[in-house]
C-alpha cells in the first residue's frame, strides 16, 4: 500500500508543482498518522521477535541432539552387527573343527 504512487487520485492538481524541466510532480504535504504509534508497534513486536529467536535456537539445539543420538545409535547397531557376524564365523569354525575331529577319530578307530 505504501508508498502511494504519484499518479493516484489522492493528489489533486493543486498539489502538483512543475519541476525544472516543466514536468509536474506531486508534492506530498500530507503527514501520516500511525495508530498505534511506531513505538507501540516496536514494543509489541520486539518481545515476540526475541521469543521466536530463542525458540528457534532451542529447537535447533534439540534437533541437533536428536541427530547426534540417531548417529550414535546407528553406529552402535553397526558395531553390534559386525560383532555378531564375527561371533557367528567363530562358532561355525569351531563347530567345523569339532566335526572334522570327530570324523578323524571315527576314521582312526576304523583303521585299527
Amino acid at each position: 500500500m505504501l508508498p502511494l504512487p504519484e499518479n493516484s487520485d489522492l493528489f489533486s492538481e493543486a498539489e502538483k508543482e512543475p519541476d525544472n524541466e516543466g514536468k509536474s510532480h506531486s508534492v506530498n504535504s500530507q503527514d501520516f498518522d500511525f495508530f498505534p504509534s511506531p513505538v507501540e508497534i516496536f514494543d509489541s513486536i520486539l518481545p515476540r521477535y526475541m521469543y521466536n529467536s530463542l525458540l528457534k535456537a532451542v529447537l535447533e539445539s534439540v534437533a541437533a541432539e536428536q541427530c547426534s543420538r540417531m548417529i550414535a545409535m546407528t553406529s552402535a547397531t553397526d558395531r553390534a552387527n559386525e560383532k555378531l557376524e564375527s561371533l557367528r564365523l567363530e562358532l561355525n569354525r569351531s563347530r567345523q573343527t569339532q566335526i572334522t575331529q570327530e570324523i578323524n577319530e571315527v576314521v582312526a578307530g576304523s583303521q585299527t
